[in-house]
């Protein structure tokens, strides 16, 4: 777990306000698996519920990789998102 040292650090010492991100909220879409694990889940849940105009889709399954084994899940929201204008 070496490698993924400073990527858990810094999701444990993260202290940006969530609020930080709404510039971002409306040209984003989160993608978020069922099946996630429960912190991830809990993660989508904050963003969610306080960026007004993120767009957010869950997906019955594919964990975190499912860009890359569930595209057909993925692939549609995506499509959609990039049609809107």
């Amino acid at each position: 777990m070496m490698h993924a040292y400073h990527e858990w650090d810094s999701v444990f010492d993260e202290t940006t306000p969530v609020d930080a991100w709404m510039p971002l909220a409306e040209r984003t879409v989160l993608i978020v698996s069922a099946n996630a694990r429960t912190s991830i889940r809990g993660i989508a849940d904050i963003l969610r519920n306080n960026l007004v105009g993120l767009g957010y889709f869950k997906i019955p399954h594919g964990g975190h990789m499912a860009p890359l084994t569930r595209p057909d899940l993925v692939n549609p929201v995506l499509i959609d998102a990039l049609d809107r204008p």
